[in-house]
């Protein structure tokens, strides 16, 4: 997985990436959303480009509480602070809603408490697999969407 996303032209993760984006502001009720937490895109890792949507929010609403993580991946475990919604990069995928990023496992921390959050994980259509291995620490995601997103 990971030697086709770093395959990928940067032209093609653009353009996937704004078809990507596009769903996911029409699928998110922005109406309920207070605070968001969303990663920043790493561009030599041709990750979904997640500019679009802070573009959108600074926009149309800037009242949501937008925390953007930063390339240094290092989430706050501590901060007992929850989210609405959380945009979690996501290298492959199944449909059941699992997961594999780089292998750090971040995410899964940090997800593991977040209870109420709606956790969106953003990826291309190349990372869709028939079944991610899993272990009882792996947080699903409660949705993925790819640029084949309806």
């Amino acid at each position: 997985m990971r030697g086709i996303r770093l395959r990928m032209p940067e032209a093609e993760v653009l353009k996937k990436s704004e078809i990507i984006i596009d769903s996911l502001i029409k699928l998110v009720d922005w109406n309920n959303i207070e605070s968001l937490h969303c990663y920043q895109p790493i561009n030599h890792l041709n990750e979904v480009d997640t500019r679009p949507l802070l573009d959108f929010l600074k926009i149309g609403w800037p009242q949501v509480d937008v925390i953007i993580q930063n390339k240094s991946r290092k989430l706050p475990y501590q901060n007992s602070r929850q989210y609405d919604l959380i945009i979690v990069p996501t290298l492959a995928f199944d449909n059941r809603g699992f997961r594999l990023g780089w292998g750090g496992g971040f995410y899964d921390q940090f997800l593991a408490k977040q209870n109420e959050a709606l956790k969106v994980g953003l990826s291309f259509e190349a990372g869709r697999v028939a079944k991610i291995p899993n272990e009882p620490h792996d947080i699903k995601l409660d949705l993925v969407i790819t640029e084949s997103s309806k």
